[in-house]
């Protein structure tokens, strides 16, 4: 590490993954860092330049800032006053304050090779005694792994870590974490020299690694100690999810393959033609989640949600047959759509079969072919990937936003998963979606499949939902193999529990159930709910009620109030605005004068700031369609989506809390429970507080007006 690379790009991410680090460890350990401090700076190559993510007007500034706004604010500060050193990193709180830093400079001048080796010796025998309380050790060479530890007398041996080292530091006891620049060298012989010929491992070192991929590649191995497992792979994958995603992706070293998060191995046409490089899952659902906004708007209704109403609005007629065996799409034209069903079937799976036939029509390619429940002979290997895919948009249409206000106190168990099943007539797969983001226990939710339905098997998770308390992330894709629980839910319907441990898992109460299996599949699929035995529990962040007045929000730190305005004019005549016009005229007067500044400003979806102090400002929400009375509501769910996530975003930046009346009632007309729905996404699942102000002596009902929530992937 040199100084001249102080909060450049690569230092975000670094500091990023440390801090999640410290998080998810919850003060359990120590953290340990030996900067392999090179004093000798290069000033021939224009590494450390990298500092253009900080600018205003960078790109994807404000996604950086959304990963951790505290610690990008203070990098911010330590470039613009030009003080990029490492002595800042220590003194500035980048790290916890238990952390225990090393920073004497790696020996280099006026040695000769064997005096190098000697101070070299000496070092690193001194790192030892001053990080001797560490649990956890990061390991920050210029350049990463030599894996010749005789090279140690070459000139520029202090950019690297020597095996013999890292070997040193983990049969000490210390977890570790190891920056590798990858080289060079061609991509495959670079892993095959670094991740695959492990030599610098001991033989029961669990190995995970984490890619960060913005502007040059550069690969941080975790070396893990049984007892450090649980934390640390918590810590990658949160840090393979969102908000980090597009900084980090998760790596196999064993097996050279991506194990993201976001992406795995999706190999089908419809779903590559779906997502491109994109996650599918994440965007099926935000597919499944406009029609439902859409259709909500114009008055459907529920529950029990009709798929047969939902199928009207979208134009597709639905045509019983019994020579169907459950369900099939059919093409009658360019982009229209017809589903023939089987009426004989039982009603919770015609409606099931119903809403994932709807789901196939998200696919650009459906009119190409009959979306159909295939036969063996007419099936693809990877058909199962579009099936999941439509199975989760089917959960969408049953259990849309705004669905299931009690089902935040209901147990999270199969047992009352099964109930909830017949009492809302939808698929088990649709509850659980439901239960994992709503309830308060420490708990994740999971599907998985067999991975082979012959011979030696295991199983496949093909996703997981953490409830907003569990610190419990199983990664799709995740293989278990050997004898597991799920194994014995061998038909439809059959349960099983029990405790088990994964390889890389912690151990963990399993409670499962067989659902349907994928067409052509013999095996039924398995939902299961998992607890994990580790003590720690995640947040519980949801929405704060409070009577009083959201133009005087409570708290301190930086504030934002936000509320919902028109598409139609500029002047505000009633409601919450005209309040807010009556306290602050020149607030009024701004958003006035943006909107003839441009008048496409006053276009559904957008928002305007308007700063009233340093730490309160307002943010104006166009997400409501003309005013005055209306035959349905005003107030436009998906503008107010696409306004709330610019809103979180802002309040990222800005570390603010967010503070709003009662939005999307009132002149807008629309259902609270399904406002509360998007804001639970949009805002409370990327940490933003909020406190949602009612007027004294106005009714609440906390269960009728609780947070709710949306099935959020890999969050």
């Amino acid at each position: 590490m040199q100084d001249k690379y102080v909060a450049d790009i690569g230092d975000f991410g670094k500091y990023c993954l440390l801090r999640e680090l410290l998080k998810q460890a919850g003060g359990s350990v120590k953290l340990g860092v030996n900067w392999y401090y090179a004093t000798q700076e290069e000033s021939t190559n224009g590494d450390g330049n990298h500092i253009s993510y900080l600018a205003e007007e960078g790109r994807d500034n404000t996604r950086f800032r959304a990963c951790d706004p505290e610690l990008y604010e203070r990098l911010k500060a330590i470039v613009r006053e030009n003080r990029r050193r490492i002595a800042e990193v220590e003194g500035n709180n980048i790290l916890s304050a238990g952390t225990i830093f090393y920073s004497k400079p790696i020996p280099h001048e006026g040695a000769t090779a064997a005096e190098k080796v000697a101070l070299r010796k000496a070092w690193f025998e001194e790192s030892l005694t001053y990080l001797r309380d560490a649990d956890v050790i990061f390991l920050d060479p210029d350049n990463g792994i030599q894996l010749d530890p005789d090279r140690k007398r070459d000139s520029n041996a202090y950019k690297y870590v020597f095996t013999d080292e890292i070997q040193t530091y983990f049969s000490s006891g210390k977890s570790l974490i190891i920056y590798n620049h990858r080289d060079r060298r061609p991509r495959e012989e670079y892993e095959r020299k670094i991740l695959t010929n492990r030599q610098y491992v001991s033989a029961h070192a669990d190995v995970r690694v984490l890619r960060f991929k913005r502007v040059s590649v550069r690969d941080y191995i975790f070396l893990i100690q049984d007892e450090h497992r649980d934390f640390l792979n918590r810590t990658i994958t949160r840090l393979t999810g969102l908000p980090y995603d597009f900084l980090f992706e998760g790596y196999s070293a064993e097996r050279e393959v991506p194990m993201t998060q976001s992406a795995q191995n999706w190999t089908h046409p419809s779903v590559i033609m779906l997502a491109g490089d994109s996650d599918p899952i994440n965007i099926v659902v935000e597919k499944a989640r406009h029609v439902v906004l859409e259709a909500l708007e114009k008055g459907w209704s529920g529950p029990p949600f009709d798929p047969f109403k939902l199928a009207q609005h979208l134009g597709v007629n639905m045509i019983p047959s019994a020579d169907v065996f459950d369900a099939r799409t059919v093409a009658v034209g360019s982009n229209r759509f017809q589903v023939e069903y089987n009426p004989d079937k039982p009603k919770a799976r015609i409606r099931f079969s119903l809403a994932h036939e709807i789901a196939h029509t998200l696919f650009p390619d459906c009119g190409a072919a009959v979306r159909n429940r295939l036969h063996v002979h007419e099936s693809r290997d990877d058909d199962w990937q579009l099936e999941l895919l439509c199975n989760i948009a089917a959960s969408e249409f049953l259990m849309p936003v705004g669905v299931g206000t009690k089902f935040e106190h209901e147990p999270a168990t199969i047992d009352n998963l099964l109930r909830l099943q017949s009492q809302y007539e939808v698929s088990a797969e649709a509850i659980a979606l439901r239960i994992a983001n709503l309830t308060g226990d420490p708990c994740t939710v999971f599907v998985a499949a067999r991975s082979s339905e012959e011979g030696e098997f295991g199983y496949r998770i093909d996703y997981s939902i953490p409830s907003r308390s569990s610190r419990l992330q199983i990664p799709r894709g995740f293989q278990v193999k050997g004898n597991t629980i799920m194994s014995e839910c061998a038909a439809i319907g059959f349960s099983a529990k029990s405790t088990e441990r994964w390889p890389g898992m912690p151990k963990m109460d399993i409670e499962c159930v067989g659902i349907a299996p994928y067409p052509t599949r013999r095996w039924p699929r398995v939902v299961g709910i998992a607890r994990s035995h580790s003590p720690d529990k995640g947040t519980d962040l949801r929405i704060k009620y409070l009577y009083g007045d959201a133009l005087d929000p409570r708290g301190t730190g930086s504030k934002i109030i936000g509320h919902i305005v028109n598409d139609k004019t500029p002047n505000w005549g009633a409601g919450f605005p005209l309040v807010l016009k009556k306290k602050w005229p020149a607030v009024q007067s701004d958003f006035r004068d943006w909107v003839l500044s441009g008048r496409q400003n006053l276009s559904l979806g957008k928002i305007h700031v308007t700063m009233i102090s340093n730490d309160l400002s307002v943010v104006h929400m166009i997400a409501q369609h003309g005013y005055g009375p209306s035959p349905r509501p005003r107030v436009r769910y998906s503008a107010l989506k696409t306004c709330l996530d610019s809103l979180a975003s802002f309040a990222l930046s800005r570390s603010a809390t967010v503070h709003m009346p009662r939005i999307g009632g009132g002149q807008a007309g629309g259902n609270w429970s399904i406002v509360a729905d998007l804001i639970d996404e949009t805002l409370i699942r990327r940490n933003v507080p909020v406190t949602v102000y009612l007027l004294p002596n106005s009714e609440h009902d906390e269960h009728r007006h609780g947070s709710l929530g949306l099935f959020n992937p890999g969050r």
